[in-house]
Parts: C-alpha cells; structure tokens; sequence
C-alpha cells in the first residue's frame, strides 16, 4: 500500500496556509503522541503526521511535492544528470542536493581533485577560490529531545553514481538547547575546509520552545471540565519523562502554571522552566442527559455571566 497523500494525513486542502498546517499538525500530535496515546498503531500515525509536516512546513519541499508528489526525489535525481545528487542525512530520510548544491561539502570531504569538472590541473589558489565561491550550508534534522539535550549526531555523505555510491561518516557533537537555524562550523579530520551545518530542530509533537526565551519550554494540557473546576494532579511530559502538574480549582483556559527547572539547560547550566497552558475541553452537549444538562445550567446560573465591564452590551 503506498503513502497517503500528506494533505490528507493532515486534513487539509492542497491551499492550506502555513498557519492551517501548523495547527493541524499541533491537533494531530496532541492526540496520537505515543506519551497520550497507547493505541498499538499510534505511534505509526504520529510518524506519518511528522513526516507530512516536515515536508508541508517546509516551503521548497511543499513546493516540491506538490509537483511531483511522493516522486519529488526522484524527480530531483532526474534531473541532477549523470553524475548523480549527494545525500546529506541526520538520522532521518537523507535530504537531496545536487552537484552543484553540494560543490563546497564534497570538496570538504574528498579535496578539489573531485570537483565537477576538475582535472587537477588548476592552482592550488584557484582551486581554492573556486570551494570558496561555490560554500553552501547544509541541513541536518536532528530530534526535538537530541537538539534539547545535546548529543551526538551522526551525519553521511553519500556520493557518486548509483550502483557506485561512497559513504562518509561524521560524528558531530550537537550542543544542549540547541535552537532551530543554528548553524555549526565542523571540520571533517584530514579535510582543509570548515563545513558549515544548519540545524533543523524536528517538532515534539507537545513540548515547544517559548517564543523569545532560550531556555523555557511550553506545553499545551488538555483538561475536562471538572478537573478545571475541582482542580487536579495530571502527569505531563517532560525531557526527562514526565512530572506531575498540580492543577488549581477554578483553572481556566490560558492559565499558565509553571514548573520550575524543567526546562532547557545550557552548557553553563543555566536552566529554564516549563510553562503549562491549559486548555480546558467541554463535553459535547447531545452525548449528556437530562439530570446532566439540568446540573450545567445549575451551576451557570450560579457562576453568573462571565462577561462583565461596561464594554460588553447588557
């Protein structure tokens, strides 16, 4: 069976805006994250979400698949002539660059001598102004939890023709809190040119990092109505696990709980906290019966109307 179309892994039209992929994504992994969801096929449907997101959120491959579809590597080795493209990958599917894309990396790795086109004939200073001229960036995905913690990251090189494929390793040490976008200037042993990674964090599914913070994090936590109310004890993800969250009585959608240290930590040991949002989910009002709707409206009654002020109509 061949893989579903990524729109509809998502649920979305092919005119989705960045916003609608974004949030079906966020939906979509709250639910089938295999911390929440022990269903035996969760964690296959979270994989497949993730992969449509990678690709959808990203503008050059959206733009990809949606001409060429599942065939979009193929397409682009199509098209990158006899030589064959190089394949840049960080533990997940390899990303593809062509000869040219990838001039400056293969250079790095193997010297000038396998440069397109070269015969070994040029300068030393020529063939060096020509690496320089033709540096480009490559990125390697790396997992939300690697990039957080800090690790090693294996990445491959790949070169040559099909049926005559090379493989080169190279162990990089990605650094704790890692933030998406930062780029790392490694240097293969032997070669004489620095190569330059960008990192591409890959989303959790819950944990996010918080918009102008380095080192805080944030989830999203789901709560019934009567666990609002009454106040709970839920048990959230975290970097190292999971944490129990002590939910006030009377909590509100929006309302920020925080806590502390659980957050990233730098390589001075400084570290962040996480923030829990809540985000409190009413029953479907057909499922409830009569003594249930009569108990709601009891207590709306004695809440009273939560719009108050003079700006709101009486």
């Amino acid at each position: 069976m061949g893989k579903r179309d990524y729109y509809e892994v998502l649920g979305l039209k092919r005119g989705a805006s960045a916003d609608e992929i974004r949030r079906a994504y966020r939906g979509l992994a709250r639910e089938l994250h295999p911390d929440v969801n022990k269903a035996p096929d969760a964690a296959k449907k979270f994989a497949e979400v993730q992969e449509a997101y990678e690709t959808l959120s990203d503008e050059a491959k959206r733009g990809q698949y949606d001409r060429f579809g599942h065939a979009a590597p193929q397409a682009s080795r199509s098209q990158a002539g006899a030589e064959g493209p190089f394949r840049w990958s960080g533990g997940t599917p390899a990303s593809e660059f062509d000869m040219d894309e990838i001039g400056s990396v293969f250079d790095a790795f193997f010297g000038s001598r396998y440069s397109p086109g070269s015969e070994g004939a040029g300068s030393s200073r020529g063939q060096r102004g020509r690496r320089a001229q033709r540096q480009q960036s490559v990125e390697v995905s790396v997992p939300f939890v690697l990039a957080a913690k800090g690790g090693t990251q294996t990445v491959r090189l790949r070169h040559g023709a099909s049926g005559a494929e090379r493989t080169s390793t190279l162990e990089v040490q990605i650094p704790p809190a890692t933030a998406d976008g930062t780029k790392l200037r490694v240097k293969p042993p032997g070669a004489d040119v620095a190569v330059v990674l960008v990192v591409r964090v890959q989303p959790h599914g819950l944990l996010e990092r918080v918009e102008g913070s380095d080192l805080d994090l944030k989830i999203e936590v789901p709560l019934s109505v009567s666990e609002a109310v009454m106040g709970a004890s839920v048990r959230v993800p975290t970097l190292d696990g999971s944490a129990a969250l002590s939910v006030p009585p009377g909590s509100s959608s929006g309302r920020k709980l925080r806590l502390r240290g659980m957050g990233l930590k730098d390589e001075s040991g400084k570290q962040g906290d996480l923030y829990a949002i809540i985000r409190v989910v009413v029953p479907d009002g057909s499922t409830l019966g009569e003594a249930e709707r009569e108990a709601m409206r009891a207590i709306g009654l004695k809440q009273g109307s939560p719009r108050t002020g003079a700006a709101w109509p009486a």
